[in-house]
């Protein structure tokens, strides 16, 4: 394949990798911590409990790989072809797997605490009891419901306050109404279908920083110009923004 490299004694590194999982003598574990392997082919290649930690794997075609308690912290994986590939128990902390393809891959216990999962591919991925802290899950395809415990920060039920920062950093605090929809996808902002007007900070009225024709009065009930857009994983869909501190909000 044009243009793949090919790291110098690889083949030797996954034969000795084969003979420490097997026990025989002779094998040693496979560390290719910080390696570039972008663009190589590594289908149905056995790496349970090799070091892969921030290693290059950008554009690799992993295929049906086993990674089972691999160590792919940190590692790079931007466009990477892991569909059908066994993720259990791995570390992918700090990982980077936007443009990923996981579909149908098995992350069962794995760790997803701060890696980037940006319009990555999960549908009919396998995700039960991961851990997930401070994963960013943005416009992510298929991502499974066990996921979006680790993202979701949005009351489920009752009403709750927000603050937005509008035009000209006029502060607006809102009220969110019990029967209003609300989510949020892995960043802080939440999005809800509506909310009242409690307070306009630093000016008579605001204005939505994109659209002059959102505008935020003492008393109103403001909704999203088009229909407000339900799906968690999407960070930048139709909906009123809002935070749930004063402090986020100015930030």
């Amino acid at each position: 394949m044009p243009g793949v490299f090919v790291p110098e004694g690889i083949d030797e590194v996954l034969r000795s990798h084969k003979r420490w999982l097997s026990g025989r003598g002779g094998g040693e574990r496979a560390n290719l911590s910080g390696v570039d392997l972008s663009h190589i082919r590594f289908g149905d290649v056995n790496l349970r409990d090799a070091n892969l930690a921030e290693a290059n794997l950008d554009e690799a075609w992993l295929v049906g790989a086993d990674l089972y308690r691999a160590n792919l912290a940190g590692a790079s994986m931007k466009c990477a072809t892991l569909s059908n590939a066994s993720l259990r128990g791995a570390n992918l902390t700090n990982s980077d797997l936007s443009d990923a393809d996981l579909r149908s891959a098995d992350l069962t216990g794995a760790n997803l605490s701060g890696a980037l999962l940006s319009r990555t591919r999960l549908t009919n991925a396998i995700c039960d009891n991961v851990i997930a802290a401070g994963m960013s899950l943005v416009y992510v395809k298929g991502a499974p419901e066990s996921l979006r415990a680790w993202s979701s920060i949005v009351p489920e039920t009752g009403s709750f306050e927000v603050w937005k920062r509008c035009r000209d950093g006029v502060i607006v605090r809102l009220l969110v109404p019990e029967d209003a929809k609300r989510t949020n996808a892995a960043r802080r902002a939440v999005r809800v279908s509506k909310a009242i007007v409690l307070e306009v900070i630093g000016a008579d009225e605001a204005r939505s920083l994109y659209s002059d024709d959102v505008v935020y009065r003492v008393g109103d009930t403001v909704e999203p110009e088009d229909e407000y857009e339900d799906d968690w994983t999407m960070s930048c869909a139709s909906g009123i923004y809002g935070y749930l501190t004063r402090l986020e909000a100015e930030a």
